[in-house]
């Protein structure tokens, strides 16, 4: 299975109420792509909805946490804010790890 095939992000939790996010690309060396974020978003959502997790630890599949942005399919990859596709707002405080819709 290649990185473009499975999850960006991958989730366990032990017994002790820890839960690990791993970004999940290690042969991009965990490069965030759009789809990345919205798995880490979901991720983060669905920790933030259940109560026995006591703790996050967010991590990187591989020999390297991130290396930050996917770019491989150009500069506007992300949108910018002039744009139509752009960047999305975020909450300046509260609860939720997702951009405002």
């Amino acid at each position: 299975m290649t990185d473009d095939d499975r999850p960006a992000v991958s989730t366990s939790q032990d017994e002790s109420g820890l839960l690990t996010i791993t970004l999940d690309r290690p042969r991009r060396r965990n490069a965030l792509s759009p789809a990345g974020v919205r798995d880490l978003c979901a991720a983060l959502d669905e920790t933030d909805d259940r109560d026995e997790v006591r703790a996050v630890v967010l991590t990187g599949a591989g020999s390297a946490f991130s290396v930050g942005a996917d770019l491989s399919g150009g500069g506007g990859t992300f949108g910018s804010r002039g744009g139509s596709g752009g960047a999305r707002d975020w909450p300046a405080s509260g609860g939720r790890a997702s951009p405002r819709d």
